[in-house]
């Protein structure tokens, strides 16, 4: 409630700092702030977004910022009850903003009745960075770098640029920095070695705060992405959810992690504990959806992936993801509506690559596989394990032996080892498991 509208990412980044804090408190289970965004969004009363979230206490509040001056009231509501267990107001000047996180997230422990541990406590008294100036270009970097755009990730570079010319080295800006740079990445682009820059920014991140679990997501991503080391990844991912144990893009990338290196019941269990922290992201039902197909519930998977794709309209990883799980369970015709309505153009986004190539392997035309297998899809599959995998089975539904074989041993050459995935559950691959080249690979 500012003067100035474009000061919202002030609040978002105190919802999201109050939401970390709270969440490194191993006794709360604490939704994240991505699904606290679309609540804010639909302005629904206390006994509503409890129910819709699974809660059993709602924290709201707000922020009002003016030049240096600064407004912050919180209040904590019992759900079932609609009790105001507590509320606070905070008056200050803008530097006072870190002793105002720390004291509401304190207030809520002490009205729960929590007891912390020291590393907990540590936590609560930390501080990102001393300058306030700085703090703020890492914030509105923070709201740059969730718009998943080309654009958007250049604009969060300069934002933390800035903040890094007025504090120098700081483990909080140069995980950010490698955080900015894997998704880059993330995105299929290659025109720098974004991979190389992301590791060395979350290296020296580490160099100055070893738990830094930012940083520690951005190396487990790498691990999967580029440096091809699954147990690297899941024990990277491992460090920063110990800090952060329901950071959902950390619990994403760890699913992923998870599922690539075959330890099925914790990628399971991850998937669950994603969903309840981040019920209304609509990629959380996809990590769900991917866990319960790799454990064979075919299904299951289909439920979870049509309800990804159905919030997420024109989305080219759900729509991919849609119409894979409906082929799975032998829905040929539907997944193919969806392909040739959703991929129409000639996207170098991987994901597009992806859905033209099922198509292709749908409609049993080879001269067409052949066409989206391009130079630069090669590239991008080979750098990207779960990739690389689509890319196998599509050539098994196919019929294309040869080409099965060859990308299965590049993918297992590469670090993917979800055998039980391979041999048990993944149904385009059964016409393969009696031949010996096959089993081989193993």
């Amino acid at each position: 409630i500012s003067p100035d509208p474009s000061d919202a990412y002030f609040a978002d980044g105190l919802t999201e700092e109050i939401t970390a804090s709270l969440a490194g408190v191993h006794d709360l289970r604490v939704t994240s702030r991505n699904s606290a965004t679309v609540i804010k969004k639909e302005g629904a009363d206390t006994q509503a977004i409890a129910a819709r979230l699974g809660v059993g206490y709602v924290l709201e509040g707000s922020v009002r910022k003016a030049g240096d001056a600064l407004r912050v009231t919180a209040q904590l509501i019992r759900a079932d009850t609609d009790e105001h267990l507590w509320s606070e107001r905070f008056d200050g000047a803008l530097s006072d903003v870190f002793g105002m996180q720390e004291e509401v997230a304190r207030s809520i422990v002490r009205i729960l009745e929590l007891h912390l541990n020291p590393d907990e406590d540590r936590r609560l008294a930390s501080r990102p960075m001393d300058d306030l100036r700085a703090y703020e270009s890492y914030l509105k970097a923070r709201e740059e770098s969730l718009k998943w755009s080309r654009d958007a990730l250049e604009h969060a570079l300069d934002h933390l640029a800035l903040a890094r010319a007025r504090v120098g080295e700081n483990a909080v800006i140069l995980a950010g920095i490698g955080y900015v740079y894997s998704q880059f990445a993330n995105m299929g682009l290659y025109d720098r070695d974004y991979l190389a820059l992301a590791e060395e920014h979350a290296r020296r991140a580490l160099e100055l705060d070893p738990d830094n679990p930012e940083a520690h997501m951005v190396l487990g991503f790498l691990y999967q992405e580029g440096l091809e080391d699954l147990d690297r990844s899941v024990y990277h991912l491992d460090r920063s959810l110990d800090v952060k144990p329901d950071d959902p893009h950390a619990l994403t990338w760890y699913v992923i992690a998870l599922s690539l290196a075959g330890y099925n019941d914790e990628m399971s269990a991850a998937a669950e504990r994603l969903l309840e922290v981040d019920p209304l992201t609509p990629m959380s039902h996809g990590m769900r959806g991917l866990a319960l197909q790799i454990q064979g519930d075919l299904e299951g998977g289909l439920a979870k992936m049509e309800a990804w794709s159905r919030s997420s309209p024109g989305g080219d990883a759900p729509s991919m993801f849609h119409a894979h799980a409906l082929a799975t369970v032998g829905r040929r015709d539907e997944a193919l509506t969806i392909l040739r309505r959703e991929f129409t153009s000639e996207a170098e986004e991987m994901w597009s690559f992806l859905a033209r190539l099922l198509r292709a392997a749908l409609e049993k035309d080879p001269a067409a596989m052949d066409a989206v297998m391009t130079e630069n899809f090669r590239t991008k599959a080979d750098r990207d394990l779960q990739f690389a995998f689509f890319t196998t089975t599509f050539h098994a539904l196919a019929g294309r032996r040869e080409e099965t074989l060859a990308w299965l041993r590049s993918t297992v050459d590469k670090g993917f080892r979800n055998y039980p995935w391979m041999a048990e559950n993944e149904p385009w691959l059964a016409p393969y498991r009696d031949d010996p080249d096959f089993r081989a690979v193993f």
